[in-house]
């Protein structure tokens, strides 16, 4: 005071904790198998401040948000009538949004995989099907596979039919 008398006293101060907004979303996974309806690509965490708050999860933009879903214990996941195909699309962007439980969300930009899954070959094809006759070991043509895996190498066998023990594969896939 203007005395210069004083006195002292230890104040004990509570700092109330306030509801602080997620800050990211992640996934821990991010891939999926292709051809299959419904597949789940992982699942998906938020990064809060606040340890022990709860979250909910919403598809909320991206150029693929219609094809996905959240499903059960926070899985993100292709909508039961959506199954990617990894020729012709092999990646997905979703926005996901995570809602705390005092409202605060925090959105993030998820870049999906699809992994490629060796699909059998659709057909056979033989260029030519015809040879001169009496001529041993003549080519009728070369043997081709339609496959969806662009990629795939294949081999062949007569396996049978009527005539199957007069022919052979040859190389370069002939049939003679």
């Amino acid at each position: 005071d203007i005395e210069d008398n004083s006195l002292s006293k230890n104040l004990t101060l509570a700092i109330g904790d306030a509801n602080d907004a997620p800050t990211s979303v992640s996934i821990a996974g991010g891939s999926a198998a292709e051809n299959s309806s419904g597949a789940s690509f992982g699942t998906l965490s938020t990064t809060d401040p606040d340890a022990v708050d709860t979250f909910s999860y919403s598809v909320t933009g991206g150029a693929d948000a219609a094809s996905f879903v959240i499903g059960s214990s926070n899985t993100l996941k292709f909508k039961s009538t959506v199954s990617g195909n990894f020729e012709t699309k092999s990646s997905y962007t979703v926005i996901v949004t995570s809602t705390d439980s005092g409202s605060e969300s925090a959105s993030s930009t998820l870049t999906l995989s699809l992994t490629d899954v060796n699909e059998s070959p659709t057909d056979i094809a033989l260029s030519g099907g015809s040879a001169a006759e009496n001529s041993a070991g003549a080519s009728f043509g070369t043997l081709s596979t339609t496959d969806p895996d662009a990629t795939d190498s294949f081999t062949y066998t007569v396996t049978g039919g009527t005539d199957a023990a007069s022919f052979e594969i040859g190389t370069s896939d002939t049939l003679k």
